[in-house]
């Protein structure tokens, strides 16, 4: 059994690369207990980390590239006894990443269509998503290392990973099938990421729809927005089952309690009109980040991008055999 200290493990994982299956998975884990993933959070818990371990093995996860700047900050604490990293194949990383571009557009968050070429032959892309080569430039600081690719972070590979994680951390192997296949759907992704905006009343409503009833602050980005939700809306689709929908519990303060019910039946009314319409484009524009659309990048580019990961892919596989599989 591992010597439980409050810093043992420190996981950095980039977007793209398994950011939120790597975590389900440690935090399915009853002798691990997560510490956050944001810069404050890291910064400002460790003072208190006894308080939250419960003498379990705490780990802290990072995948936020700008917050690497800060690793002067973090290693003052860190114990720096087991580093873990995960990695993806550049070609995947690329067309999941111009994908996501394209759904940013969708949604509004980006105001010029993504254009292919210009997005991944960016230096700001290929460096920000270099995983492979920040991984490599942290390990030196740890006494134990461990690399994980992107196709061990899939449901069906979850249990056995969960397990070489285990024996890695010298820590007991437990079950994780319950890992709701929910977890890896395209469905989740969209439902986490995308609000449905509504105007009713006048005012901009946003409701983030959830699969678990338990509401969208144990997944996706939601949870990391200090917010508070309230169910409202449950919805029965042919395809997707039922569905939760929930709104910031500060959209209520803002309505006459006379009003009330009317507005929650004007947003149910909306909600059973548009909602398959609303979900059908993101849901098409996500699935097409599978790997299987690789062909899609041109072979100019393709080689570009493999150039400048070649270096880094050769130490990595010296380093860490099991990622072979990854090209």
């Amino acid at each position: 059994m591992v010597s439980v200290d409050k810093y043992d493990l420190f996981v950095m994982s980039l977007a793209r690369c398994g950011t939120n299956f790597i975590s389900r998975c440690l935090d399915s884990h009853p002798q691990i207990n997560p510490l956050g993933y944001t810069r404050n959070e890291i910064i400002t818990r460790h003072h208190r980390v006894d308080i939250f371990n419960n003498g379990k093995l705490s780990y802290y996860h990072l995948h936020v590239v700008n917050n690497f700047c800060y690793w002067d900050v973090f290693s003052q604490f860190l114990t720096k006894k087991f580093f873990l990293y995960t990695i993806r194949n550049p070609l995947e990383l690329a067309v999941s990443f111009y994908n996501f571009k394209i759904l940013y557009y969708h949604i509004g968050c980006e105001k010029q269509e993504p254009h292919f070429e210009r997005i991944l032959l960016e230096r700001d892309f290929l460096v920000r998503q270099n995983s492979i080569a920040i991984g490599l430039s942290l390990e030196s600081q740890f006494l134990s290392t461990k690399c994980i690719g992107f196709s061990s972070l899939k449901l069906d590979n979850a249990q056995n990973t969960i397990h070489d994680i285990s024996s890695w951390l010298g820590i007991e192997h437990v079950n994780i099938e319950s890992l709701s296949s929910k977890s890896e759907s395209p469905l989740s992704v969209v439902l986490s990421l995308i609000p449905f905006n509504l105007v009713v009343a006048s005012m901009q409503v946003q409701i983030y729809f959830c699969e678990l009833e338990s509401g969208p602050t144990i997944s996706g980005l939601p949870r990391h927005i200090l917010r508070k939700y309230i169910k409202i809306i449950e919805v029965q689709t042919p395809e997707y089952g039922k569905l939760y929908g929930f709104i910031d519990k500060d959209f209520f303060a803002s309505i006459a309690e006379d009003e009330l019910i009317d507005i929650l039946d004007e947003l149910s009314s909306a909600v059973e009109l548009h909602f398959e319409s609303w979900i059908e484009k993101p849901l098409s524009i996500l699935n097409l980040a599978r790997s299987e659309y690789i062909e899609r990048i041109p072979k100019s580019i393709s080689k570009q991008i493999l150039d400048y990961y070649h270096p880094y892919v050769s130490l990595l596989k010296e380093k860490h055999a099991n990622i072979l599989n990854e090209w």
